[in-house]
């Protein structure tokens, strides 16, 4: 299930007061209670986030709900991912760590910098496919985007255009105030068109913040990931015989399949070569404690002929089927 930081609804309920709606209900609707509001650093659902935004848009005939509610909240809404973020040395490399620690944030969503020769583009999208509208959840990050680079940086900073995913769901008038007056829409990500120059610039942030605040998401994202390899060896031996594949471990943990591969790059394995090794040390116990036929372990190994399981009995063990069996009974 894709989560996002609670904190993404800081001031949720006092927006919708003062609009004249029932916050409670709209988030109870939703699942999500004010209890969890109270502790920024639990998670909920991304996509119980993003429909709470979208039902008290229409509810409240506010179609700018999303920017109204980011334009109330601080930095804090990122935790320690702002923190990283504010006191890296450079703008470009500030982006970076956004791009490398997006996960401390959401895992619904991915994020990246393509830096070209004069003009660069820092940009993210949701990996929800074919889900519901998530439009105020893109308008409320992409505007707490832009104020804390524009709070990094100095506020008179306006970047080359706004990138939006959507169509404009209030006047364009609202978006320039929010925005800028480069804002283009339609664009698929939600993002910001800068100069690449811009990426130099230097942050007045604190070394000795960024390194401790950088440990504490390293450790945290290792601590979080802690044991997923074993996870998915098991998904992909119950499922050798069907389809193992990285699709088949993203739908068994209902992850998107570039978060599955995110997480296991952070522990330097991929999903193909733990399937590697889930069939070599089947393969080994197959050929050594059974008197299954070749083309049978071939078969329980997920090979569709018994030529596929020779050349990976070469590679594994340096040696033929019927080798490793005769070595095994001596």
């Amino acid at each position: 299930m894709p989560l996002i930081r609670a904190a993404a609804l800081m001031c949720f309920t006092d927006v919708v007061g003062e609009l004249g709606g029932d916050a409670v209900g709209l988030l109870q609707r939703e699942g999500i209670t004010t209890a969890l509001l109270d502790d920024p650093d639990v998670s909920v659902d991304f996509d119980a986030f993003a429909a709470v935004l979208e039902h008290a848009a229409v509810t409240l005939d506010r179609p700018d709900l999303g920017r109204v509610l980011a334009r109330r909240q601080g930095i804090e809404v990122f935790g320690a991912l702002g923190a990283v973020a504010m006191t890296a040395p450079t703008l470009g490399a500030g982006l970076g760590m956004v791009r490398r620690y997006l996960p401390s944030f959401t895992d619904a969503m991915e994020v990246d910098l393509d830096e070209g020769p004069t003009v660069s583009r820092f940009w993210f999208r949701t990996l929800q496919s074919g889900g519901s509208p998530h439009a105020q959840a893109m308008e409320l990050i992409l505007v707490r985007t832009l104020t804390t680079v524009q709070q990094t940086v100095g506020h008179g900073y306006r970047p080359l255009a706004v990138l939006v995913p959507h169509t404009p769901r209030a006047g364009l008038d609202s978006y320039s105030v929010d925005l800028g007056p480069q804002v283009r829409f339609g664009q698929g990500v939600a993002g910001l068109l800068m100069r690449t120059a811009d990426l130099a610039r230097e942050l007045s942030g604190d070394a000795e913040v960024h390194r401790v605040v950088q440990a504490y998401l390293e450790d945290r994202g290792q601590r979080a990931d802690e044991g997923l390899a074993d996870v998915v060896r098991r998904i992909l031996e119950r499922t050798l015989t069907a389809e193992p594949s990285l699709a088949t471990v993203a739908r068994h943990l209902d992850l998107h399949p570039r978060t599955v591969q995110r997480r296991l790059a952070k522990h330097g394995t991929t999903v193909a070569e733990l399937l590697d090794e889930v069939r070599c040390s089947l393969a080994d116990r197959y050929l050594r404690e059974t008197d299954l036929s070749f083309g049978q372990i071939a078969g329980l190994l997920g090979y569709s002929e018994q030529s596929v399981l020779t050349r990976a009995s070469a590679r594994w063990f340096g040696a033929t089927p019927t080798a490793v069996r005769e070595a095994a009974l001596g």
